[in-house]
């Protein structure tokens, strides 16, 4: 996959076609991805060698980051929805800027539950969010030295609304949850030193030069 320090791609599909390997492989799209790549044997049909015309790019890592932006949260249709396509069982938390001026924050347990949304206005822009509780009720919270609670609007297929104002935030709570009894994870990282291997794909890679 990344072949470069700069992050640079190798834009990979179909190349393992040329792969010394191929037709003794069960699976070569994954163990013979990058043959071209280190062994230099590895020639086109016409004889020239594959290693000099390999295309590099920076497409890829673009195609990674929206997908996995898409995954968490997507606001397309004047609406917000949070986790739209993640895994049962995954575990992971946001915090991501939607389309009509709004920040929007939230976690996803390993059990699926979502202990609420935030979102912040930046515009002051009605906001429409599709409940991920599907029908259960929810509370809509102004977040601010005292919480106030919020009339909001329903709509088809579980989607509410509510008028916000410009640079202020809210909470949207499943039930009757309370902003005050909401606990709030912390979620700490490292710097990224070395490269990430699965199988024979490599996401990373150190410097060469």
């Amino acid at each position: 996959m990344q072949q470069f320090p700069q992050r640079l791609f190798y834009n990979i599909d179909h190349w393992y076609n040329l792969s010394r390997y191929m037709d003794s492989l069960k699976t070569p799209d994954i163990m013979a991805q990058r043959d071209y790549i280190y062994d230099r044997r590895a020639h086109y049909p016409d004889g020239l060698p594959a290693n000099p015309f390999i295309q590099c790019g920076l497409e890829p890592l673009s195609i990674y980051s929206a997908t996995v932006n898409e995954m968490l949260l997507q606001s397309n249709e004047e609406k917000i929805r949070v986790f739209p396509a993640i895994p049962d069982g995954w575990a992971t938390a946001f915090k991501l800027r939607a389309r009509r001026a709004f920040m929007v924050a939230s976690e996803r347990k390993a059990d699926g539950s979502i202990p609420g949304i935030w979102i912040e206005s930046l515009k002051g822009i009605e906001c429409k969010v599709q409940n991920p509780w599907s029908c259960s009720k929810i509370s809509v919270w102004e977040i601010g030295k005292k919480p106030l609670k919020l009339k909001y609007k329903t709509g088809k297929n579980h989607m509410i609304a509510f008028k916000t104002e410009e640079n202020h935030q809210y909470n949207i709570l499943p039930g009757g949850c309370h902003p005050k009894n909401q606990s709030q994870t912390t979620y700490s990282s490292r710097q990224n030193n070395e490269a990430k291997h699965f199988y024979e794909a490599t996401i990373g890679k150190g410097k060469d030069f």
